[in-house]
């Protein structure tokens, strides 16, 4: 039955636009980006074809468009057939979205290039059926007046038409970027045999000819092949990434080898305080604390950036002994153990150490209340090896206001903290944002001619209201100033619930029963409390954090900055010191990182910036 050509066209329109949204939605909702390209790009190809086969239809067969238009099948397997494909349809590109939101796979671009050509050629052969067959419906049925077509690609296989369809949908996960994807495409062939199945059976039955044409073509997909199915799933599994094919030895084998033939760097390790609290030899391995030499050679670690913490109670005096309390301790290592551990105060003398084997201790300061009033208090810093000075700690100081503190004195940096902003560019060291509120990140990054760092900071998307993670806004403004943050292992920062059940015990608990949180009274109740109640993370959530960076940023702008030794007892449940760095980096392969990658995250990240410092203050003397 003829349509009104002009209703025809409208309602191929109408279909055609919801199928556009209805696939978009599939792929970019997942993503949760539009900046998705493989989605563009199948798109692209896929409804650029759609309107050719449309227009093509309309201005040759409008017959046959009409019947392609009804969807309604009558034969219960073909209703079941429908259904089922629509569930693999919802996996099939719901699932590269998701995989390039989390970074599970990495498909390479000649893989992607190849698969769409594959893609087209499929579009092609079933465009070549809808010039050849007028009777190619949508619905299994016999039609009034239909004629049995065995010519062209009729008489290589029976049904060209589903073996166009089929090579344009297991095509479709590799141009979307997604080896995971495969795994629900491997169904279809088995959705396909119920289909093919009825379909001849229907066919045998109500149209002439059709049970001797069977006998003289044989194959029902392919020429030489019975039926596509076998092949499929032998084939398809083994077109994954090598990644998925490995089994998780594999992995935490590779992961391992990674960190240990690569340069690792943590950018924020509070061992000296640590030390000169609970005294041991980090010399050896160490019964308390998270760092020591055993450790670090265990977890790949080649430079653990020392901290010298001073605490916000104490004056500028006292915070200025503990500085140099913590360069002599620091010193002691470098002078006592020079085959173990070795000074380093540029990049270049770390990657040197590197190849010497020796472990970099690079000074940094957080906090800075001890410079006071006096920006050249920051020339004796550099000149003692200080590599970077983090602005404030948990109070507001003389330079700038803090995340921690409710009084926001400065509304962000002080008129003496964009002296110190203007002195540290001219020595060349690293601004450490962290501590900091928003508004001082934002001033400082205007206010710096050269790149800012956090060393050891999260994502406050997934804390909201935590002021001490970074928003995207301050992520993506750090990394358009070529700058890095660098992820914190700290479970209360990492996750809501582990936030929550700290928060109770650091204030509810310790300030109710009046007993010291970390006294012997205080870690049995932890203890106990922790049976129950989530207090430690994992490396996945450090990872999410990751993902998130480089999903607003780009690889470029994060790396590993642990604060171990300042987080108390919230490390991470698989990541509890320096040896557990591969544990983080088994993680990341898991989810598609490539090495490269992951040398960037481990120390390349932060070495350009640290060499960008050092290069403004070269052009600025």
């Amino acid at each position: 039955m003829k349509e009104n050509r002009r209703l025809l066209i409208i309602r191929a329109l109408v279909m055609y636009l919801f199928s556009l949204l209805f696939v978009a939605s599939l792929i970019f909702i997942p993503a949760g980006s539009l900046k998705f390209l493989n989605g563009w790009l199948f798109i692209g190809v896929l409804f650029t074809a759609m309107i050719i086969v449309m227009a093509f239809l309309v201005a040759k067969d409008p017959d046959l468009l009409a019947k392609r238009l009804k969807t309604k099948e009558k034969e219960r397997p073909q209703k079941a057939y429908i259904f089922l494909s629509i569930i693999i349809l919802l996996f099939t590109f719901g699932i590269p979205g998701l995989d390039y939101r989390f970074h599970w796979s990495n498909v390479p671009v000649t893989v992607v290039i190849a698969a769409t050509v594959i893609m087209m050629a499929g579009y092609l052969i079933f465009f070549a059926v809808m010039r050849q067959n007028t009777y190619a419906s949508r619905v299994i049925e016999i039609q009034e007046g239909q004629k049995l077509i065995d010519t062209g690609l009729y008489s290589l296989v029976r049904h060209p038409m589903y073996l166009g369809a089929s090579i344009l949908y297991m095509s479709a996960p590799l141009v979307l970027g997604s080896w995971y994807a495969l795994i629900p495409t491997a169904f279809m062939p088995v959705i396909l045999i119920i289909r093919i199945m009825n379909e001849e059976k229907v066919l045998t039955n109500g149209l002439k000819g059709y049970a001797e044409y069977m006998k003289k073509v044989k194959y029902r997909l392919i020429p030489f092949v019975w039926f596509v199915s076998v092949p499929l799933f032998i084939l398809l599994p083994s077109c994954k990434n090598n990644q998925m094919q490995r089994s998780d030895k594999a992995l935490r084998e590779r992961a391992m080898k990674i960190c240990h033939d690569n340069l690792l760097l943590d950018s924020h390790i509070d061992w000296p305080y640590w030390v000169m609290e609970n005294p041991e030899d980090i010399s050896e391995q160490t019964v308390k604390g998270d760092f020591d030499l055993v450790r670090a050679r265990k977890g790949g670690l080649n430079a653990a950036f020392s901290v010298a913490y001073i605490n916000s109670e104490f004056d500028m005096s006292m915070g200025r002994k503990l500085v140099d309390s913590t360069l002599t301790l620091v010193n002691y290592y470098l002078e006592k153990y020079p085959d173990k551990f070795a000074r380093a105060r540029t990049p270049s003398d770390v990657t040197e150490n590197f190849k010497n084997n020796l472990l970099s201790l690079p000074v940094c300061l957080e906090n800075g209340s001890p410079i006071g009033d006096d920006p050249g208090y920051l020339k004796y810093l550099k000149d003692k090896g200080i590599v970077y000075i983090t602005l404030c700690h948990d109070r507001t100081n003389q330079i700038s206001d803090s995340n921690f503190d409710e009084e926001r004195k400065w509304n962000g940096l002080s008129p003496f903290g964009l002296e110190v902003i203007k002195e540290m560019n001219r020595l060349g060291l690293m601004i450490d944002i962290s501590h900091s509120t928003d508004s001082t990140v934002f001033q400082a990054l205007r206010y710096s001619k050269a790149p800012v760092v956090a060393t050891h900071s999260l994502c406050r998307k997934f804390t909201p209201g935590l002021e001490r993670n970074l928003p995207d806004t301050l992520i993506k403004a750090i990394a358009e100033k070529k700058g890095v943050v660098m992820v914190n292992f700290g479970s209360y920062f990492l996750e809501p619930e582990c936030l929550k059940n700290w928060l109770y015990l650091f204030y509810k608990w310790q300030d109710s029963t009046g007993i010291d949180l970390f006294s012997k009274k205080g870690l049995e109740f932890m203890n106990k409390y922790g049976k129950t109640h989530k207090l430690h993370s994992d490396a996945s959530h450090v990872a999410d954090h990751i993902d998130h960076i480089v999903k607003l940023a780009g690889i470029d702008f994060v790396g590993i900055g642990s604060d171990l030794d300042g987080i108390d007892y919230a490390q991470p449940a698989d990541l509890p010191d320096v040896s557990c760095y591969p544990v983080l980096v088994f993680e990341l392969l898991k989810r598609g990182y490539t090495e490269a990658d992951i040398k960037k995250i481990l120390s390349g990240n932060f070495i350009r910036v640290w060499n960008e410092v050092l290069s403004v203050a070269e052009t600025n003397k």
